[in-house]
């Protein structure tokens, strides 16, 4: 399970985007920076704590959402851009 903050200036909004596309999933909670200043990653955060059928819930349903990301394909694409 999972409390985003989304960097604001990240380029394109693209950290923005795919916590938006996680959260849609219910894979993980989002919070703004704003809100992040004023408590609310800790409040979140604390929240799943004490919520275990919640953070039990996100947590499923991020694995899910990273399947196709766990593929061999993608470990030897990454691995011959490295190489």
């Amino acid at each position: 399970a999972s409390v985003l903050v989304p960097w604001a200036g990240a380029a394109e909004n693209h950290q923005m985007l795919n916590a938006q596309w996680l959260a849609e999933n219910d894979a993980t909670i989002i919070v703004s920076e704003d809100d992040a200043t004023r408590g609310f990653a800790t409040d979140a955060v604390l929240q799943l704590v004490a919520d275990s059928s919640r953070r039990e819930g996100l947590a499923r349903h991020a694995y899910v959402m990273g399947q196709p990301h766990r593929s061999a394909a993608l470990i030897s694409a990454i691995e011959n851009v490295a190489l």
